[in-house]
Order: structure tokens, then C-alpha cells, then sequence
């Protein structure tokens, strides 16, 4: 399966996706004690599946905010979206350090 978000050039928006598309959204960090602690998609709560923020994208604007822990506030992570079958997509880096949060304004065609 192929990733279903695809960076805006423009910078309207972070990512362009397909109305309906089954979006999943996982942390990788090199200790793996990084993770989603709470999801929201445009200010509604995201049940989480082991771990993962899993979505489907409605017409339009689609805001998904993101809080995240981790037992060392200064190790890198990676946002990204599982694409199925061991594929991933980066979406975004960071450390808890530089914000526990992260926001990611999606358009669905």
C-alpha cells in the first residue's frame, strides 16, 4: 500500500490527501520509549491503536494535533505515516524538548 499523504509544495497546507483515505501515524525513535499519548482530529478525539493515530480523512481540512511522552525529553524522534507492509513516510522530526505537540494541517481532495 502506498502512503496516502503527500507533502503540499505549495505550503498552504503541511500534507494533500484523498477524501476517505486510511491514514496511520506512528513515532520511531532509536530507544522506542517515545510514543502518541493523546490524537485529535479537527479537535476530536482519536481512539489510539497500539500506539498509532489511526484516521480517515474527511473533505477538506483536516487539523491533526498530536501530544507525545517520552522517558528522555532531548531523544530525536520521527513523525510518520505507516504505509503498510514495513513502509513508512517522515512527516516531521524533533525531541520532546523543542515541544511536546505537534500539528499537522491535511487538505482532502
Amino acid at each position: 500500500m502506498a502512503c496516502q499523504l503527500v507533502k503540499d509544495p505549495s505550503g498552504t497546507v503541511d500534507f494533500t490527501t484523498t477524501q476517505n483515505a486510511a491514514i496511520t501515524v506512528v513515532i520511531h525513535s532509536s530507544s522506542a520509549t517515545v510514543r502518541i499519548v493523546a490524537a485529535t482530529l479537527n479537535g476530536t478525539p482519536l481512539i489510539l491503536v497500539a500506539g498509532k493515530a489511526v484516521f480517515t480523512a474527511v473533505a477538506g481540512r483536516n487539523n491533526l494535533d498530536l501530544a507525545l511522552a517520552g522517558s528522555n525529553p532531548s531523544e530525536d524522534f520521527e513523525i510518520r505515516e505507516d504505509c503498510g507492509s514495513g513502509s513508512t513516510c517522515l512527516m516531521a522530526k524533533g525531541n520532546i524538548q523543542s515541544g511536546p505537540t505537534r500539528g499537522f494541517r491535511i487538505h482532502a481532495f
